[in-house]
């Protein structure tokens, strides 16, 4: 069905469009998957953002919080020619008619190593489609800070901070309203130490899941920086000259608390509005029903927290012997999902369903650390790294033809996260080596075919402190021919820790779901457009 008007109805055993199986350039703006109203549902519109849950603070109380960088960064960008800019603490710039002729681009110098990275999902009857909002966390430090698994840090020890940009992602400018950089538009300071993972899911500008370093996931309802500007000035927007500035806010008190004693948690995926599932240092994928959790503000009555936390665990199940370091569901048919993946330290990729968490299978296992797994919600195949740094998909249904599984891309470093649309067939790469990939599973199907791979570029580290190089390409490379295609050693074992990519993550929203955000340890966010064709410059909202 390649009628955008009707929602697509699709197996999960093939693509659900013919045209999946030839893109190699990147995702098209025609066809997309069209999910109805599946995402559209209003949750939780009765739980109010409440007064006592934080304070405004000015930006000279909020610098404390803020990463430990302060300088500018200086980076070099470009295709054909490089182009020196210079980036703000906090600051953004854009990349076209600067570095690049055509392509669009911004880099967000966040200032610490970042771990959380999420848009805020839009329903599609909101106004502004291409207003979008990216929440950015991770640790206080960049390449100098370094944390082990599961270790614990005890609330009041650690300042850091959330970052929430907005940014304009329309991709053309109109006479009486050009497109702007994205802005710091709220930032929310804590003292809960570092930042692990964070997912957002609507109402409001968001309610935000995030694990933190005291070992607990918090569920934060997040203001809207308009509304609290609004507050200030009396219920009245302030002047545009206002609005550019930045809302700081400390957090006091959260929904509600998850948390289990002597754990961290370490990574979580919600499925859908109402339930969590949260990965854990010890190698136990636990269940979490959020919508009693937030009713009932669980965690917040320090004399009842243990009884109350209790009541909203589902189910604590053991996946892995050693860490469990990614968990992700899967929304084949409704809003909801019941099928979650996870991938751990022990080197397996697990799979469980979450009405009989007990009986899990393991359809992978090798030597070796495994840090991401996900599974595309459009196929019945999970993808993952092994441990030669090759990204797999293994069919989670009866497949003659590849067996187990089969390689679609080959990297040099390790694989930090793999991230898929929930509208096309491409998924990302974030590489601890400074690539970010594209790869198309359905390219490739047929034997003998090569499998098509997308450099969107990689981030290099220079001699000169604070200044990093981009080398951008968008162009394909085979799996034959991409080892040794840069002219560098195939024994790639001694890496730059500063120029990892420790997360991607695609826009959740139809109308700019050819946009991607990867950021890592050297505290700069890139937002790529990455769509190929014209029909990407047409209104899909």
């Amino acid at each position: 069905m390649t009628d955008q008007d009707d929602k697509t109805e699709f197996k999960l055993s093939e693509p659900p469009f013919a045209a999946w199986t030839v893109y190699t350039h990147g995702p098209l703006a025609v066809p997309l998957l069209n999910h109805g109203d599946r995402f559209d549902q209003t949750v939780y519109q009765d739980i109010e953002t409440r007064e006592s849950d934080f304070t405004v603070i000015s930006k000279a109380k909020a610098l404390q919080y803020l990463p430990k960088r302060k300088e500018s960064v200086t980076i070099s960008v470009g295709i054909e020619k490089q182009t020196n800019i210079k980036v703000g603490s906090q600051d953004s710039a854009d990349l076209q008619g600067v570095c690049f002729k055509y392509k669009k681009g911004y880099v967000i110098n966040t200032g610490g190593s970042i771990w959380g990275l999420d848009f805020v999902p839009k329903p599609t009857f909101e106004a502004e489609q291409y207003v979008q909002y990216l929440a950015v966390a991770g640790y206080p430090g960049t390449n100098d800070e370094h944390h082990n698994v599961g270790e614990i840090q005890e609330p009041g020890t650690v300042a850091n901070c959330i970052q929430i940009w907005r940014m304009d992602l329309r991709l053309r400018d109109t006479p009486n309203n050009p497109t702007s950089k994205p802005k710091l538009d709220l930032c929310i300071t804590h003292d809960l130490g570092i930042s692990l993972d964070g997912q957002t899911i609507l109402p409001r500008l968001g309610i935000l899941a995030v694990a933190f370093g005291d070992g607990s996931i918090r569920i934060i309802s997040v203001p809207h920086p308009d509304g609290l500007r609004r507050r200030a000035n009396g219920g009245v927007l302030e002047a545009t000259s206002k609005k550019s500035d930045t809302v700081y806010i400390h957090l006091k008190e959260e929904l509600a608390t998850l948390s289990i004693p002597e754990t961290c948690m370490t990574t979580l995926s919600w499925g859908g509005p109402y339930k969590l599932a949260a990965g854990c240092s010890k190698g136990s994928v636990s269940i979490w029903n959020v919508e009693t959790a937030i009713r009932n503000r669980v965690g917040s009555n320090k004399k009842t927290a243990k009884e109350d936390i209790a009541s909203v665990v589902v189910c604590s199940v053991r996946a892995h012997s050693t860490a469990t370091r990614s968990v992700t569901y899967h929304y084949p048919l409704d809003p909801d999902g019941h099928e979650i993946a996870s991938s751990g330290h022990d080197g397996r990729v697990r799979l469980c369903d979450d009405r009989d968490p007990w009986t899990a299978a393991t359809v992978w296992k090798n030597r070796g650390f495994l840090h991401t797994v996900d599974w595309p919600m459009y196929t019945d195949a999970v993808l993952f790294p092994d441990v030669e740094r090759v990204l797999r998909s293994t069919r989670t249904a009866p497949n003659s033809e590849y067996g187990v599984s089969k390689k679609l891309v080959e990297c040099r470093g390790d694989i930090w996260q793999i991230s898929s649309s929930y509208f096309h067939p491409f998924a990302a790469m974030a590489t601890s080596d400074g690539w970010l990939k594209l790869n198309n599973a359905f390219h490739g199907n047929k034997r003998g075919e090569k499998f098509s791979t997308i450099n969107v570029y990689r981030l290099k580290k220079t001699e000169v402190q604070h200044k990093y190089q981009y080398v951008d390409s968008i162009k394909d490379s085979s799996l034959s021919s991409k080892r040794g295609a840069t002219g560098e050693s195939l024994y790639y074992l001694f890496l730059d820790p500063e120029v990892a990519i420790q997360r991607c993550i695609w826009n959740p929203n139809r109308a700019t779901c050819g946009w991607i955000a990867s950021g890592g340890a050297a505290g700069l966010c890139r937002i790529d457009f990455v769509g190929s064709g014209k029909d990407w410059l047409k209104d899909l909202s």
